[in-house]
C-alpha cells in the first residue's frame, strides 16, 4: 500500500502542476509583455520599459471606463443582495407548494455559471461564422 500511495501523491501533484501552469503560464507570459517595447506582444527583442502603463495613467478612456465599470458592479452587488435575500427569505419562512421549483430557479445559476457566456456567444455568431 506504501508504493501506491506514494504514486498516487505524486500523480495528484504532477497533474495539478501541469493543470496550474496550463492555468498560469499565459497570464505570467502576458504580465511579462507589458513591459516591452513592442506594440505587438513578442518575447523577441525584449525591452523592458514602463511607457505603456504611463500612456494608460494618462489616457482618460480608460478611467472613463473603470468609473463606468465600478458603477455597475455596485448596482449588480446591490440588486444580487436584495434578490437574494428575498429568495432566501421566501425559502425559509414561506410555506408555499412551489418551494422545490423555486429553490431550482434560485440555484440554478450557480450550477451553470457558464450559462450567460454561452448565450452571449451565441447572439454574435453570425457576425464571425463565415470567417
Amino acid at each position: 500500500m506504501g508504493n501506491y500511495d506514494t504514486l498516487l501523491k505524486w500523480s495528484i501533484r504532477g497533474y495539478l502542476g501541469i493543470f496550474l501552469g496550463y492555468l498560469l503560464f499565459p497570464l505570467f507570459y502576458l504580465m511579462l509583455l507589458a513591459f516591452n517595447t513592442s506594440r505587438i506582444p513578442t518575447h523577441r527583442d525584449f525591452q523592458f520599459t514602463l511607457s505603456w502603463f504611463s500612456a494608460a495613467w494618462h489616457d482618460q478612456r480608460m478611467f472613463d471606463g473603470l468609473y463606468i465599470s465600478l458603477l455597475i458592479a455596485v448596482f449588480v452587488v446591490v440588486m444580487s443582495v436584495a434578490l437574494g435575500l428575498g429568495g432566501a427569505l421566501a425559502l425559509t419562512r414561506l410555506q408555499i407548494k412551489g418551494k422545490a421549483l423555486l429553490y431550482a430557479v434560485l440555484v440554478s445559476p450557480i450550477l451553470a455559471p457558464g450559462s450567460d457566456t454561452l448565450s452571449s456567444t451565441t447572439k454574435c455568431t453570425p457576425l464571425w461564422s463565415n470567417v
